[in-house]
């Protein structure tokens, strides 16, 4: 299961009204403070990642929530991703860690990675991928046991997001959108239509796919990607997408959260 990854500054349970604009939030009990650097989940669970490095874990939806960190060697998890019982973090200059028991243990599987920051997993089947700053994406087709290069026609570029669509991988990078459709194989530019280069997240509502980069556009292909059209302009940096299959969610730093119906234009605060 492909879990997509969050950047935001304050992790907060979301109550949906019926009418979007009157969306209301409510504050977690705890982890208070900072930044949540990056949030996943499973049928279960809820975890978040502190900028500090810890992940904490919660079973009752936010109410409580335990530190599930221990054993990971590095002082910044940068990205999670679940594939069924394994949890996988993505770490700065320490590679990536696996737990196979919710983050009671954890152990270092970066055979092959250099030595790096890993800014995003992304799992396509029995592939993992990670992709890295200044050094590509590798994937590991073990578990993160073993891992290999992927990165044929990415050119060693920074990665910042990965998200499986289908039999498709995109790459959000400090040079725009990369696809692959071969599992890692070769990757070619798909790019068309953006203006901003660095691509730092994405989500996926049926066929439309929004892109996100630091000056505040969102993009949306509805061709898998061949083109891309400006859809909104929050005129804030932007950390994060996300979809309820109604509307489209952005994170921002500094401006907060602000939505957008699918398929339209129109970003209005959602900060309630």
């Amino acid at each position: 299961m492909m879990l997509f990854f969050k950047k935001i500054s304050l992790l907060l349970t979301c109550l949906f009204a019926a009418n979007m604009l009157q969306a209301q939030w409510q504050q977690t009990n705890g982890p208070y403070g900072g930044f949540i650097w990056c949030i996943a989940t499973d049928d279960t669970d809820l975890y978040a990642v502190s900028i500090d490095g810890v992940i904490y874990r919660s079973h009752d939806n936010g109410a409580n929530w335990t530190n599930v960190s221990i054993g990971i060697t590095s002082s910044s998890v940068e990205a999670i991703a679940i594939s069924g019982n394994n949890l996988f973090a993505g770490v700065d200059y320490g590679g990536v860690f696996l737990s196979a028991d919710q983050g009671i243990n954890w152990t270092a599987v970066s055979n092959g990675l250099p030595y790096t920051r890993v800014n995003a997993l992304a799992i396509n089947g029995g592939t993992l991928f990670a992709g890295t700053s200044e050094h590509g994406i590798f994937l590991s087709n073990d578990n993160g046991a073993n891992w290999i290069a992927a990165n044929n026609g990415l050119n060693n570029l920074t990665v910042f997001a990965l998200e499986v669509i289908g039999t498709n991988i995109f790459a959000g990078t400090n040079a725009g959108v990369y696809l692959s459709n071969n599992n890692g194989a070769s990757w070619t530019s798909g790019s068309n239509g953006i203006s901003n280069q660095y691509i730092r997240a994405f989500t996926v509502s049926g066929t439309n796919i929004y892109i996100c980069g630091d000056s505040g556009e969102i993009f949306l292909s509805t061709n898998n990607g061949s083109d891309w059209t400006l859809v909104g302009d929050v005129y804030y940096s932007i950390a994060s997408l996300t979809n309820d299959g109604t509307n489209v969610y952005v994170g921002t730093n500094g401006g907060g959260v602000f939505s957008c119906p699918i398929n339209g234009n129109t970003w209005v605060p959602a900060n309630t």
